[in-house]
């Protein structure tokens, strides 16, 4: 494998709710809009302008490129953690592709199906990959056991919507046009707001193993949480750090990375105490 060694920067900076930037990734990325990590820790980020997935390494603090992507535009990434396997919207392929990160194989999700142009994706427990496309109103589903496709339009919901899971198979959308994060039950087929007070522009969002929700908030550029039961919202990260935030994701072990495209940036925090 053809690998190429990027700078790497690890800062540790602590904030007044404990949280930390514990490795900020400065790879002379061109506006990365996609990160996800492995059960391992590896960092895999879609190095979007660039047109590369690139993998930084947990134990070595390098970076290399993942071959035969054939990417062009690459954008969000997704982990299955029950199964290893990870996802990425390439989007002017108009495909969702998957990655084997022990092989470092790289194929085509069901070619049979007509996937838009894919941009934010989600993945639930029971098989199902979620999508949004830009301008389009709604969320597409597809799921890999059943090879089942389905486009649920919705009404008076905004362009660019962000794709989450909650921990009760909720999907959630950042709406980042009408300043709130809806909730979607797909047995129920229903849409409810989520009654958060502050004002606030969701653009991408995850969800934890507790259920707390972690959002960017567009107009402030930061990271926020949201906790469902107290209906409180605490600040993750600042201002300080964040210009144009893409994409942020959770891993199991407690760590929230960062698609920090406007600063060509990844960073990965520490998560403060429940």
């Amino acid at each position: 494998m053809k690998k190429s060694l990027i700078l790497v920067a690890i800062i540790s900076t602590c904030f007044c709710q404990a949280q930390k930037i514990v490795e900020t990734i400065d790879g002379k990325f061109k506006y990365p809009i996609g990160v996800t990590a492995d059960n391992q820790g590896n960092i895999y980020i879609a190095d979007t302008q660039n047109n590369e997935i690139k993998i930084w390494d947990v134990d070595s603090k390098k970076l290399e490129i993942l071959e035969k992507t054939n990417a062009l535009y690459p954008q969000q990434m997704a982990t299955d953690f029950s199964t290893g396997l990870m996802y990425f919207a390439d989007t002017n392929n108009h495909q969702i592709k998957q990655i084997n990160p022990k092989t470092k194989e790289v194929s085509i999700v069901d070619k049979n199906v007509s996937w838009g142009t894919p941009y934010n994706i989600a993945l639930d427990k029971n098989g199902n990959l979620f999508y949004t496309e830009f301008f389009h109103k709604g969320i597409k589903t597809y799921n890999f056991k059943t090879h089942e496709f389905k486009d649920i339009e919705l009404e008076n919901v905004g362009d660019d919507l962000g794709i989450a899971v909650d921990i009760d198979g909720n999907v959630l959308l950042g709406d980042r046009d009408n300043k709130v994060i809806l909730k979607y039950d797909l047995t129920k087929n229903t849409l409810e707001k989520l009654p958060i007070n502050d004002e606030i522009e969701p653009k991408d969002l995850d969800v934890d193993k507790n259920g707390f929700i972690y959002f960017y908030n567009y107009s402030k550029s930061n990271i926020l949480r949201y906790d469902p039961k107290t209906k409180n919202t605490i600040v993750i990260l600042d201002d300080n750090y964040l210009l144009s935030t893409e994409q942020i994701t959770l891993d199991e072990k407690g760590f929230l990375y960062i698609a920090e495209a406007g600063n060509s940036k990844i960073y990965k925090i520490e998560l403060p105490p429940n």
